[in-house]
């Protein structure tokens, strides 16, 4: 597992009298914020950040560096066995 790579400049919280429908609250200091995105974009420009539950409960902001690589083909499905009568046993059914 990689080390976690926070995201710089940018705090995330929840109120807790906050409606049902705002999931979080984002905060940003642009120029710190700013300056990480620039170091930790994507060949496409992108700054993926995931926000996650820390496991105290509270919400932080972590850089996504997942790339997604060539999909394999599902592995082969193991052979069935012929349905004729090669049968080790003698038993009669």
């Amino acid at each position: 597992m990689s080390d976690k790579e926070f995201a710089r400049g940018l705090h995330v919280s929840r109120r807790d009298r906050a409606p049902d429908f705002v999931i979080a609250n984002l905060g940003f200091n642009l120029k710190q914020f700013v300056e990480w995105a620039k170091e930790h974009r994507n060949e496409r420009g992108y700054v993926n950040v995931d926000i996650k539950h820390s496991k105290t409960g509270t919400l932080y902001a972590e850089l996504n560096t997942f790339v997604p690589g060539e999909r394999q083909a599902p592995p082969a499905a193991p052979p069935t066995p012929d349905a004729g009568d090669d049968f080790d046993d003698d038993i009669p059914f």
